[in-house]
């Protein structure tokens, strides 16, 4: 091998441990966040009342639905005024309740049906995305919650899920709205909304990116990552095989910078939640369950902001405990997530962002 070979050779390998190095150190870097104490306490009781509420009434299960309407609305209504808040609240769950009901629909068609439904409408739902910043957060949710909600079909009937979806995600929005309230009555500091632009330009601004191939970048590399992670799932034909595909859906983002990094995270965090899920297992009172969800819920806003590390290990248990409908949790439930987690953040690393790099590579 000749010198410039050599060096060539050793560059890349000295880039490639550089990035690498990297890569693990956001994985484990904390940010600095200011966070509302108010806004921590609404997101506490958003997830914990209902369950509390379904305990009470016999239909434990019905409070899990409840608080997973409260997860769907607990990343709306945070800034700007108030009348911004209401529509962001409004749009999220009525396409978040859309999404529920059409993936709840699809579990009762064919296989390769209810596949081909959760895979066109997702990749609709992130052409659509586009539009603005809202409307990317918006149908992102919609396209994790039509999963859950194929997820859950089979379970329960589409009218129980959207039915008490909606409910928690009604006393969520209102809690976030009243979080808000008394913090403007105390003066608090709240994030000013996006910068207003008018529809019109927004239109034209997206039409002319989908003109281009950098404007279908995230539609290809999620829609490809889907159809591999739902042949996957129906192949392995695990109890709960869907968690690849929904791994996938919150792994691959818009941003094909951050996906490597966002999928470590994802990953490392959610093998210690299988852990820490753990907990779960054992045979605990109803009002420390509460107790126990409140605390985590409370936490979440914090984490996410923070270190998404640490915001995949508490969501974990929560969205396993969740979708489990009050049955008891298992280890091969929790062995089950960490092998599917496994095999979407490989998907979404792989099919996602390695397999559509050229999309990216700048032109000579």
């Amino acid at each position: 091998m000749t010198e410039p070979e050599e060096r060539s050779w050793r560059s890349i390998v000295n880039a490639g441990v550089a990035s690498g190095r990297s890569t693990l150190a956001e994985v484990a870097r904390w940010k600095s966040v200011e966070f509302n104490v108010l806004r921590l306490l609404a997101a506490g009781l958003a997830v914990s009342v209902p369950i509390a509420i379904g305990d009470l009434a016999g239909d434990l299960a019905a409070g899990m639905v409840a608080a997973l309407g409260a997860l769907l609305m607990s990343s709306s209504g945070h800034n700007g005024s108030l009348r911004h808040r209401v529509i962001d609240l409004a749009n999220t769950l009525v396409i978040g309740c859309i999404a529920v009901a059409v993936g709840a629909w699809s579990s009762g068609l064919s296989a390769v049906a209810s596949s081909t439904v959760i895979v066109v409408g997702s990749i609709i739902a992130a052409i659509f995305g586009g539009l603005s910043p809202l409307a990317a957060k918006i149908t992102t949710l919609s396209i994790v919650f039509g999963i859950i909600g194929a997820s859950l079909g089979p379970h329960t009937t589409t009218t129980m899920l959207v039915k008490y979806a909606a409910l928690g995600g009604i006393g969520a929005g209102a809690l976030a709205l009243l979080a808000f309230g008394i913090g403007h009555l105390l003066g608090l500091r709240e994030p000013p909304g996006p910068a207003r632009v008018p529809p019109a330009d927004r239109i034209r601004a997206w039409s002319a990116k989908l003109r281009t191939l950098q404007g279908w970048q995230y539609v290809l590399r999620l829609g490809s990552s889907l159809i591999v992670a739902e042949i996957l799932a129906h192949h392995l034909r695990g109890t709960h095989s869907y968690w690849i595909v929904l791994t996938v859906a919150l792994v691959v983002q818009r941003d094909h910078n951050a996906a490597l990094t966002h999928s470590l995270q994802r990953g490392l965090g959610t093998a210690i939640g299988v852990f820490l899920g753990a907990l779960f297992l054992v045979s605990i009172p109803t009002w420390l369950l509460v107790v126990t969800i409140g605390m985590i819920g409370a936490a979440r806003p914090y984490l996410r902001a923070a270190n998404y590390t640490a915001y995949a290990m508490v969501m974990t248990p929560l969205v396993a405990v969740f979708t489990g409908l009050g049955a008891p949790m298992t280890a091969d439930i929790l062995r089950e997530r960490l092998v599917d987690t496994v095999i979407g953040c490989v998907i979404s690393v792989t099919v996602g962002l390695a397999a559509w790099r050229w999309v990216h590579a700048p032109r000579r």
